[in-house]
């Protein structure tokens, strides 16, 4: 007696979706990791490179900073 299995059109679409879904997701982590992260922490590092001066200063020569890099005039808390 043998087994006979129908193919069903439905799972090969949720089969898509997914594997859409997971090369998306690893686009932006490569993205993330290559791109975004890194730049967030050149900026973290020029702001703890002003640690040394009080916050009203130190909020001035950031926003200096900022605009001479280009980055968010936006002080970083």
């Amino acid at each position: 007696m043998g087994l006979r299995a129908n193919f069903d059109r439905s799972y090969l679409w949720r089969y898509w979706v997914i594997i859409l879904m997971g090369l998306g997701s690893a686009a932006w982590f490569f993205y993330d990791a290559t791109i975004g992260y890194p730049k967030k922490v050149k900026i973290a590092q020029a702001w703890e490179g002003l640690a040394d001066l009080e916050s009203g200063p130190r909020a001035e020569r950031w926003r200096e900073l900022a605009a001479e890099k280009g980055w968010s005039q936006e002080v970083p808390v």
